[in-house]
């Protein structure tokens, strides 16, 4: 038996048999090739800390939150202040298969942490084998104010096999041989120098026309259902120094790999969030890669120790590759992705770049 992640075939099926189910009809357009876009209910809590409840989610909102916000009347959301959202989907999962959840690459390029939280659960973005009950997502804004609306989707979530292991790194240079997983100025990379502890590393791009983006103070809120707010007044590009950009602590930033990630058809990636070996630092909010995608990996880096820095050339970040359970029946970016074969630091889809 092959082990591995649930492809678009495998989730319409699980919908089908009612392993996955919704409060509103599951759009076509939330299953991408390898996860299932999970999307926010009416109601949210604002509670004063971030929390795992355990048992008794909805019980613990109601004694515990400040307030609550009905999206119907009011979606604004102050940064820096934690929300929790019961989401629109729920699972009733077999007992050999798991889940994993991970913010929307749109969301994390925001400067927005969303973390699941399950009935019982005792960590975020986890869901147990065999778990069967509702979905709730913490939403904590470090940059902007946000502006959200019920039904918006803000996470995707991927099931798999409970024995489901990433690729080894024997089998990670035997396919960088056969599949050319990265490139550089159009020549693929030998694995030898790039692959470690059973993961691909990618490194930093600091020689592009635009090198990096940091977001500005006290922007405008992000209203999440538009598409042409003015990049300029939410992100300035940065300044280099000494080959490099410091960090500055408590600061948020797109920067990019300087090598063009390919994930082939019957696999997918993950970047794992955090780097703290190569600085106190967090690489990356949205970890998932679908199959078939085509880019330099966006970077969303935020500084949380000293200053640090960080050179053109230095190791940023690893990729994670695992098996899927059976091939996508659809290409990523068939419905139109932003971010299918981008270049640099993309900056989400709420921002018109020429605004």
């Amino acid at each position: 038996m092959v082990y591995g992640v649930y492809s678009d075939v495998g989730l319409r099926r699980f919908i089908d048999s009612g392993i996955i189910t919704s409060e509103k009809s599951i759009e076509e357009t939330q299953i991408q090739p390898s996860s299932l876009d999970l999307r926010i209910g009416r109601k949210l809590y604002h509670l004063p800390y971030s929390v795992i409840p355990g048992k008794n989610v909805e019980r613990y909102l109601e004694e515990n939150a400040n307030y609550e916000i009905d999206l119907h009347h009011n979606g604004f959301l102050h940064q820096r202040n934690v929300y929790i959202a019961e989401l629109l989907e729920r699972v009733k999962l077999p007992p050999n298969i798991m889940g994993e959840v991970n913010p929307k690459s749109s969301i994390g390029r925001t400067d927005t942490l969303v973390r699941l939280i399950t009935e019982g659960g005792e960590s975020f973005d986890n869901i147990s084998a065999g778990y069967k009950g509702k979905l709730f997502l913490e939403i904590y804004s470090s940059s902007f104010d946000i502006i959200l609306n019920e039904g918006l989707p803000l996470t995707q979530l991927r099931l798999m096999d409970s024995q489901t292991k990433k690729l080894s790194s024997k089998n990670l240079e035997s396919l960088c041989k056969c599949k050319g997983l990265l490139s550089y100025n159009g020549k693929n990379i030998n694995p030898i120098n790039y692959t470690e502890k059973d993961s691909i590393c990618l490194r930093l791009d600091l020689g592009g026309k635009i090198p990096g983006l940091i977001a500005i103070k006290n922007a405008p809120p992000v209203d999440f259902s538009k598409r042409d707010q003015p990049l300029s007044k939410y992100f300035r590009e940065i300044i280099i120094e000494n080959n490099g950009v410091v960090l500055e602590k408590d600061a948020f930033y797109l920067l990019s790999s300087k090598e063009t990630v390919h994930i082939p058809k019957d696999y997918c990636a993950e970047l794992p969030p955090i780097a703290t070996k190569s600085g106190e630092f967090r690489v990356h909010y949205a970890g998932f890669f679908d199959p078939e995608f085509t880019g330099t990996a966006t970077l969303e880096v935020r500084n949380n120790g000293a200053s640090f820095l960080i050179r053109d050339g230095k190791k940023i970040t690893n990729l994670w590759f695992y098996r899927m359970k059976s091939s996508p029946s659809k290409r990523y970016g068939s419905q139109g992705s932003s971010y299918q074969e981008q270049k640099g630091a993309m900056p989400a889809k709420f921002f018109e770049v020429n605004k």
